[in-house]
């Protein structure tokens, strides 16, 4: 039973409804994705201005309630163009729906739920290939925190999951050059990942060449 993925999912998608309505409490980042949103949303570039810039008077008096919740006011965004555009086709969304801040909250949240999914398919796809057991998918699902931090919280770190999870498929199966891509993505998503393509840019560098010596 425990190697069904049908039982992976539904557990999966239980621990992430439990926390879905939450409030974020731990960090106030998710204003500022919300922020950064609505603004690109209305064609104003959020790294060209601060919250308080003077020319976004305007702009802060008909979304009053999302600037109070902002920390760090007088700075500009320092979140990557990729993730600048999922933010505001996210805000876009949830106007459809509301102006409230809250369906813009909720249309992230589910935004972050499907691309920690898209990942957890491609290792599970992988570990099917290989032949492996599940339990570390299992474990991911189960984890209190993994749900806390993408469904309760809404931390950008949940879109990072697709792309990582086609980044390992890729390499699992061979496809080395094709991989650049998803790691190219996790960078235009977030800096952090970055950091990563040096050593593993020379992991694929060495896998290309003993294949092409092969």
């Amino acid at each position: 039973m425990l190697k069904s993925p049908i039982w992976i999912i539904f557990v999966f998608i239980c621990s992430r409804v439990l926390v879905f309505q939450m409030q974020p409490w731990l960090s106030d980042d998710v204003w500022r994705y919300l922020w950064d949103g609505v603004l690109l949303a209305n064609n104003i570039n959020p790294y060209r201005f601060t919250p308080d810039s003077p020319e976004l008077m305007t702009f802060r008096s008909t979304n009053s309630e999302l600037y109070a919740l902002l920390d760090y006011r007088n700075y500009s965004t320092i979140y990557p163009p990729l993730a600048q555009y999922v933010f505001a086709l996210s805000t876009s969304i949830g106007e459809v729906w509301g102006n409230s801040i809250q369906e813009k909250l909720l249309v992230w949240k589910g935004v972050l739920v499907v691309s920690e999914g898209i990942g957890l398919w491609f290792i599970w796809k992988t570990q099917r290939a290989f032949k492996q057991d599940s339990i570390w998918l299992w474990a991911y699902c189960c984890l209190p925190m993994t749900a806390l931090e993408v469904s309760g919280q809404a931390h950008v770190d949940g879109l990072l999951l697709a792309p990582l999870g086609w980044l390992i498929w890729l390499i699992a199966r061979g496809k080395h050059r094709l991989a650049a891509v998803p790691i190219v993505v996790l960078g235009a998503i977030k800096i952090l990942p970055l950091v990563l393509a040096l050593p593993l840019g020379a992991m694929l560098a060495k896998a290309i060449a003993a294949n092409g010596n092969a």
